[in-house]
């Protein structure tokens, strides 16, 4: 059951498999890349030698001044670029924003709401009305009316004229 397993043995000929890794273009020699006069031409016109003047910092970089604030830039002028500090960045907003920033109410929610006091104008002239307090009942029916008629007139502007609540109107 046993079988033999045969090792193999380094030859002279394993050797040459690897023989040509090590060749390469003599393009690509980097040993005398100090000598290769084009290469060197190349780097003056270039970027790799500069005048003694900027390497000094005397001399002003092509983009205009030395600030480390980057400036974006347009061909006009700068584009939104301020040299005063925006303390709005630094500084939080209060927690309590003005009732202007708020978002606008959409109009589905303004007529619910509407619709909402109108009845709540009904319920209280029918209490006042239960409690004997005619007066205080006619009062509270004339405001259901005129803010019904308003509503009326903010469905018609806003075309919602087909969304009204006919109970509202029977009340």
């Amino acid at each position: 059951m046993l079988t033999r397993v045969r090792v193999a043995t380094p030859t002279k000929d394993d050797d040459e498999l690897y023989s040509g890794y090590d060749d390469y273009h003599p393009a690509f020699n980097t040993k005398n890349i100090n000598e290769d006069e084009y290469l060197q031409e190349a780097l003056k016109s270039s970027y790799g030698k500069r005048t003694r003047l900027y390497r000094e910092g005397t001399m002003r970089p092509v983009t205009g001044s030395t600030d480390p604030v980057s400036r974006p830039m347009t061909a006009v002028r700068g584009a939104g670029y301020t040299s005063q500090r925006n303390d709005s960045i630094i500084t939080p907003r209060p927690v309590g924003t003005p009732t202007a920033d708020r978002p606008e109410e959409r109009i589905e929610d303004k007529i619910r709401r509407i619709e909402k006091s109108i009845m709540m104008l009904v319920d209280d002239s029918c209490v006042a009305a239960s409690n004997k307090n005619y007066q205080l009942a006619l009062e509270k029916a004339k405001e259901a009316s005129a803010k019904e008629k308003n509503l009326i007139r903010l469905q018609d502007q806003s075309g919602m004229n087909d969304t009204h609540n006919m109970e509202i109107t029977s009340l």
